[in-house]
């Protein structure tokens, strides 16, 4: 795999009356035919490379001028879009980690379902239990030493 940072690069300059300098650079970043030409040709070496010779090997789509313009406009505009739903994605999982962590507090202070003024309190219940849990430790323990 092509990876930028394994790649020299040489200086390129456009003539900006034939060719569109977003519409290049998006040529090149796509996963198109260009891309492929460029990791065939920078084959070779010990490091690939791209130079004038293997530029000038590359044969990519060259539409109109006023082709290139709408081609740019229309990617700026969808990846606008992109970025918009990226913001709005990162806010949702933003407010949803909030909105759990408010459900599981009021999980936890008995604020989800409506309390019955009936129930023995928590602290009472707790206690309830620790008390019966110690009357069970001794006669387990006393049940040990019978069996020996």
């Amino acid at each position: 795999m092509l990876k930028l940072s394994e790649v020299l690069l040489i200086r390129v300059s456009l003539n900006g009356k034939v060719i569109n300098a977003d519409f290049f650079v998006y040529l090149f970043q796509s996963g198109s035919i260009v891309k492929e030409q460029v990791k065939k040709l920078c084959k070779g070496s010990s490091r690939e490379f791209l130079n004038q010779t293997i530029l000038s090997k590359i044969v990519f789509p060259l539409p109109s001028l006023e082709e290139q313009n709408q081609i740019v406009s229309i990617i700026d505009a969808k990846l606008s879009i992109i970025d918009q739903l990226d913001q709005t994605l990162t806010t949702a999982l933003q407010q949803a980690e909030t909105l759990r962590q408010s459900i599981l507090k009021k999980a936890f202070s008995g604020q989800l379902v409506p309390q019955d003024p009936n129930d023995e309190p928590a602290s009472a219940l707790l206690k309830r239990i620790q008390a019966e849990k110690a009357a069970l430790i001794p006669s387990v323990k006393k049940k040990g030493r019978e069996k020996r």
